[in-house]
């Protein structure tokens, strides 16, 4: 993971879940590929942390790391915090971010 990025326990602990889920659904090569996924928008997002769309206002961004799924991401004054991901095909009416 990127220096400049974090995780909150939140989407620390969902990322588990998303990893293990892929893991047991589809094998090792599906958490992998998903891993690196979020990584290579994580140098992206500590590249360019405004490039993606503001979500609820300027304080919190999303950023689309597959079709299926998305993270939610803070800019703080020296990093930047992951706060969730989120399963694209969910109704965003039931996001508490």
């Amino acid at each position: 993971m990127n220096p400049f990025v974090t995780l909150s326990p939140r989407a620390d602990e969902e990322l588990e879940l998303i990893l293990a889920y892929l893991d047991n659904s589809f094998g090792i090569n599906s958490a992998i590929k998903c891993i690196d996924n979020v990584e290579v928008i994580c140098w992206q997002i500590a590249a360019f942390p405004f490039a993606f769309p503001a979500y609820k206002g300027n304080a919190i961004r999303k950023a689309v790391v597959s079709r299926n799924l998305s993270m939610f991401y803070q800019v703080k004054e020296d990093t930047i915090e992951l706060l969730s991901f989120w399963d694209n095909r969910m109704n965003p009416e039931n996001s508490n971010i």
